[in-house]
């Protein structure tokens, strides 16, 4: 289970350390997808073997289902942690949650989002108490 907020910085060759409370689950792999809102999703294998199972378990007989599944399966690679906890994240990744230095780590439940700091703060400042409230009251 994943939770929590760290900040790490990536470094000069586009490694980023995972936070040492996430990294045990890991052990030597993660999964990195294209999330939503803008940031990267980061699962461990067992988690990424769940997600896929889901979204391979949808009827393909449907066009958007189709362009889904491309679009998370295309979108996906699994990285090696390296001896100091680092992943690698590539370009595209890189490009795609618009990763410059300032990054951000966060724990949601069964994977891990990487955001820049930028848009992590952009978007939970928009996150109100009200807003919180009223999305709690129609669960």
């Amino acid at each position: 289970m994943f939770t929590g907020e760290y900040h790490h910085n990536l470094d000069a060759k586009s490694r980023v350390a995972i936070p040492a409370k996430f990294r045990d689950a890991f052990d030597k792999t993660a999964y990195l997808t294209k999330g939503l809102d803008g940031c990267i999703y980061i699962y461990t294998v067992e988690g990424f073997q769940k997600r896929f199972d889901s979204v391979i378990a949808l009827n393909s007989n449907k066009a958007e289902i189709r362009e889904y599944q491309r679009s998370v399966f295309s979108q996906s690679m699994d990285v090696d942690l390296d001896t100091q906890g680092r992943i690698l994240i590539n370009a595209q990744f890189a490009k795609m949650a618009e990763l410059q230095k300032e990054c951000v780590f966060v724990g949601v439940g069964d994977h891990v989002e990487l955001w820049s700091e930028e848009n992590w703060n952009r978007y939970f400042n928009n996150i109100t108490d009200e807003k919180l409230e009223a999305i709690s009251e129609g669960l």
